[in-house]
């Protein structure tokens, strides 16, 4: 297989605090639900990240993916990954003229957030 697309994206953590007291509704569009013990704008951040790294690697743009499509899950060994609703999907491979795989890593240090997407050609 090879690879079709390879989008990165970093952002202050404080940046999304800010961006979230200011818009409550802001974790509903990033369709995020706290758990106990987390830092909300962490996970937010990360989110945030995650989307845009997406966008990249499309190079489709942030407000063709839509926030409410994607999801980000975790695996049984905590490993992130997108779920993508079926209208993205078909987006997507419309765009890139081809079925993909895509691949997630995301992290976040101090005051930083920062993820990676990759897609493979399915």
């Amino acid at each position: 297989m090879s690879i079709i697309g390879i989008g990165i994206d970093i952002c202050n953590i404080k940046r999304i605090k800010e961006i979230n007291e200011k818009h409550p509704s802001f974790k509903e569009k990033l369709k995020y639900t706290p758990k106990n013990g987390t830092k909300i704008e962490n996970k937010l951040a990360k989110r945030w990240c995650a989307i845009e790294a997406l966008a990249k690697a499309t190079r489709m743009g942030i407000w063709e993916i839509g926030f409410q499509e994607v999801n980000i899950l975790n695996d049984e060994y905590g490993a992130p990954y997108y779920e993508l609703s079926d209208k993205l999907k078909e987006k997507i491979e419309f765009f890139l003229k081809s079925k993909f795989k895509a691949f997630l890593t995301i992290s976040d240090d101090g005051e930083y957030a920062i993820a990676q997407a990759i897609l493979e050609k399915a």
